[in-house]
């Protein structure tokens, strides 16, 4: 018999740093690492086959998002605070809200909606990639090899929330014999590559159901007046315009991919969205999204929380959190893993007293005996 679902991963940046992809608050810095390597591309006579069709448009958006950064940065205390790609999209979603028309970056009138298109762009460029996958960064992948092994045998005992954009939960998994689902009504699948899937229907038997609260760069909206209009790329490999990848890398990740989306899609966008208060009256895929996984917080037995730094700034978490364990009368057993003692304090206000507060650790130096214990699963 299938067991409840009883288990739920919460997967913060910090999940996704060992892989080679930026945290939030680097994202300023880390980015300028890919803006100039695809201005190169962008630059190269388009006959050379070192162009890549999308390279120009990626460049357009990162100039924009550095000069609203820019913008951002002239009127707050901490420079730090616009290199946090949190503040800065949450800036001109805000704008957009407030029915700002336009703004004036490096002495040209933008406009708002414009400003917030490209950053969705920029961030999509960002976390489309998987270093782990590239043999040019030699990434230790023995972290994740021991924590989808010991996942594996309980699949079906486990929903995943996060709030990262990256596939690189969905991959993994895939690898591993455990393609996700995703818990909400979608349009239909874009289609690249070849027809294989690492995405599956909701409900899949094997499959681990995936809450992705802030979108995914899988998701996009096909229609941009239509906040309902969502459709999902779930397939794997091939060739996508001038890069080709082996057959069992997400299509997705191809620099040229998001082009080539958009020849049966001219419209098409992707659909991220910040981490603002207004998240919840957006689209219905939003609703379904944090449903599930207000569903999951209230039946669990055990949630993990693994790279996630409860931020401050995240009040309206704290309280969707507060209301599930109020539906459910109490709590259930919560574990944390995160270096940060600053994040482990916002966790015991939360919480109370944590089980594992006294040995602090992340998520690429747990063992293989650790990762069970914490899971719930030592002999």
């Amino acid at each position: 018999m299938v067991r409840d679902r009883d288990i739920v991963l919460f997967l913060g940046a910090g999940f996704s740093k060992p892989a080679g992809l930026p945290l939030m608050r680097e994202f300023g810095t880390e980015s300028r690492k890919d803006y100039a390597y695809l201005k190169k591309h962008a630059d190269a006579d388009p006959k050379a086959t070192a162009h890549r069709l999308g390279a120009r448009e990626f460049v357009r958006a990162a100039e924009t998002f550095y000069s609203f950064q820019e913008l951002c940065t002239s009127v707050l205390t901490s420079r730090a605070d616009t290199e946090n790609l949190e503040t800065v999209f949450g800036i001109a979603e805000m704008l957009h809200h407030a029915q700002v028309k336009g703004l004036v970056l490096r002495k040209q009138v933008v406009p708002v909606a414009d400003v917030l298109t490209y950053i969705k762009l920029w961030l999509w460029k960002i976390y489309q990639q998987l270093p782990i996958l590239n043999h040019r960064y030699a990434i230790d992948q023995s972290p994740y090899e021991r924590f989808f092994e010991i996942l594996k045998p309980i699949a079906d005992r486990v929903v995943v929330v996060t709030t990262n954009y990256d596939i690189l939960f969905e991959y993994l998994a895939c690898r591993h014999g455990m393609p996700v689902s995703y818990p909400m009504r979608s349009g239909p699948d874009l289609a690249l590559g070849n027809t294989e899937r690492f995405v599956v229907d909701a409900g899949s038997p094997g499959s681990i159901e995936l809450c992705k609260l802030h979108g995914s760069i899988n998701y996009f909206r096909t229609e941009p007046r239509d906040p309902n209009s969502l459709a999902i790329s779930r397939t794997l490999g091939g060739k996508i315009g001038r890069s080709r990848l082996p057959p069992t890398t997400p299509a997705i990740l191809a620099v040229d991919a998001f082009q080539e989306l958009k020849r049966n899609h001219p419209e098409m966008m992707p659909e991220l969205i910040p981490p603002t208060y207004a998240k919840l009256s957006r689209a219905v895929w939003v609703r379904d999204t944090w449903q599930a996984a207000f569903r999951a917080f209230q039946s669990s037995s055990r949630i993990v929380f693994i790279g996630y730094g409860m931020p401050e700034t995240d009040g309206f978490f704290g309280a969707f959190l507060r209301a599930a364990f109020v539906k459910r009368g109490g709590l259930p057993e919560v574990r944390v893993i995160n270096r940060s003692k600053d994040a482990l304090r916002r966790y015991r206000t939360l919480f109370g007293r944590l089980q594992d507060e006294g040995n602090p650790a992340s998520f690429e130096d747990l063992t293989e005996n650790e990762l069970r214990e914490v899971l719930g699963l030592a002999a």
